[in-house]
């Protein structure tokens, strides 16, 4: 087994930071879209959306990193599901995060200028 450095067991040890503190913002989102009931929270349902597409990313993130996709533990699946599943940590699920944040800030604005329906 090789020896780590310094610096990758900083960088391991800021990935787990990084899970547990996006898996507690997807509950926090979770709990967000349940209660944005009220048609002025009707924002807050698109940005719970997007906080929980977040902790998605960071978990194929961490996965990435700590190279999940060539050990064994995936070898069940095809090998294109692996490789769609490294190009949507960097690409595709940050896209509709993306997406997301603007419609909730968009609807958001037009909340506040009194637009609503």
């Amino acid at each position: 087994m090789p020896q780590l450095t310094t610096y990758e067991w900083l960088y391991g040890i800021s990935q787990i930071a990084a899970i547990v503190l996006s898996i507690i913002a997807g509950m926090l989102s979770l709990w967000l879209i349940k209660q944005a009931k009220h048609e002025y929270m009707r924002a807050w349902k698109y940005l719970g959306i997007a906080l929980t597409l977040f902790t998605i990313e960071e978990l194929l993130g961490m996965m990435r990193t700590f190279d999940i996709y060539n050990t064994s533990l995936l070898e069940w699946l095809p090998e294109g599901i692996v490789s769609f599943l490294t190009t949507a940590a960097t690409h595709v699920v940050p896209f509709f995060i993306l997406v997301f944040l603007i419609t909730a800030l968009i609807i958001q604005t037009n909340i506040k200028k009194g637009w609503t329906n």
